[in-house]
């Protein structure tokens, strides 16, 4: 028996044997046309969001007495974040206080002296030019035992103040007891307590200073017996001056062992903790920006001269599993000199490559992470 032939299967069967090569090519066309379209906004360069970054190093050779920050905290600029303490320097202050003492006692022995010679020459002038020349001697030198204490309660003062603040923080998470933080924080009061009444006593004393040096300078009679008492207290003064110029160094060296965050930021690294003895220069901690500066972007040879500074170009940044986000900026600056690329930016993990770096600004508003990598095009 024959077989049934039925037209409109044959129909469908023959539309689908005509149409199928007409839809690859209307595919095909679409791929091409949507590959054309976006040739000109695919990315030219590549480059990496960088962000601000200081090193903390130890300003003098010492022992980490405290680091009151740990890891991923947030710092702010001139805030301490670490202090030292250098044994020298602390022997250094008490050698000047003991100096200090050593002065006082070759100042009264030649008080003495003086007022011996005044009663010889039965001189009233003498005796009133020598008692206003030692006023001058005695307050220079209370006004450096003052100055020694202060820097010697200085040191104390900022670790105690530190110390106060991070059991402070530790109190508020429960990881110390309520009196060990009470203890501190009086230490600490005890010490700004005494060293505001040193600034007062400090205060008076330089004012003390001045009105003797005028009483001296207004006293100004026979010249010749100016002469006797300025001779027998020149070994003394050049002493003085010299203890005076010692301790100004040594503020300076007391300023040193605090070290401060150069600027706001997070504690991106942390590589000595306290008790460690750091040398001068060492690196004790890494601060970073929360935001990046800039991106730093690399050209080759053919690439760089189509850039130039002040050239618009376009920011993408592309996520997984997030659309694309533009934003249109210019270029800053080009280096003047090829320079190894970043590993993360090597198209074979195992060749490096060259380049010539391109710093382009970042617009305000587009969200970009520290280290991420963007694309650059010209618009």
């Amino acid at each position: 028996m024959s077989r049934s032939f039925r037209w409109p299967n044959y129909a469908i069967w023959r539309w689908r044997r005509n149409a199928l090569p007409l839809l690859v090519w209307l595919i095909a066309a679409g791929i091409a046309s949507w590959l054309l379209a976006h040739r000109s906004s695919a990315n030219e360069l590549t480059g990496i969001a960088q962000a601000d970054q200081r090193d903390v190093a130890a300003l003098t050779n010492g022992r980490l007495q405290l680091v009151p920050v740990e890891m991923f905290d947030s710092v702010k600029q001139g805030q301490p974040v670490a202090v030292l303490e250098d044994d020298r320097i602390a022997a250094s202050l008490a050698t000047a206080a003991a100096e200090v003492s050593r002065l006082r006692a070759e100042l009264a022995a030649t008080e003495d002296r003086l007022a011996i010679d005044a009663a010889v020459q039965h001189s009233d002038h003498m005796a009133e030019a020598r008692r206003y020349a030692v006023d001058v001697e005695r307050n220079r030198l209370h006004e450096i035992e003052l100055q020694v204490m202060m820097e010697t309660d200085r040191i104390k003062a900022e670790f105690l103040r530190l110390q106060k603040d991070l059991l402070g923080n530790l109190r508020g998470q429960r990881a110390v007891s309520e009196l060990r933080f009470r203890s501190a924080e009086a230490d600490y009061k005890a010490l700004e307590k005494n060293l505001g009444e040193n600034q007062k006593a400090l205060a008076q004393v330089r004012q003390d200073l001045e009105q003797a040096r005028q009483r001296q300078d207004s006293f100004s009679g026979n010249q010749v017996e100016y002469l006797a008492i300025d001779k027998a207290l020149e070994p003394l003064r050049a002493a003085v001056t010299v203890q005076e110029r010692r301790l100004a160094e040594l503020c300076v060296d007391r300023s040193m062992l605090v070290l401060k965050s150069p600027m706001d930021g997070v504690v991106s690294q942390l590589l000595r903790r306290a008790g460690e003895s750091v040398r001068t220069g060492e690196q004790i901690m890494t601060i970073v920006s929360t935001r990046p500066s800039a991106v730093i972007a690399y050209a080759t040879a053919a690439q760089v001269v189509q850039f130039q500074p002040g050239l618009p170009v376009r920011l993408d940044v592309i996520r997984e599993g997030i659309a694309r986000h533009s934003a249109c900026t210019r270029v800053q600056l080009i280096g003047p000199v090829a320079e190894k690329l970043p590993a993360q930016l090597w198209r074979n993990p195992t060749t490096p490559e060259w380049g010539w770096p391109v710093k382009i600004a970042i617009p305000p508003q587009l969200g970009i992470l520290c280290g991420e990598v963007i694309g650059i095009a010209r618009p």
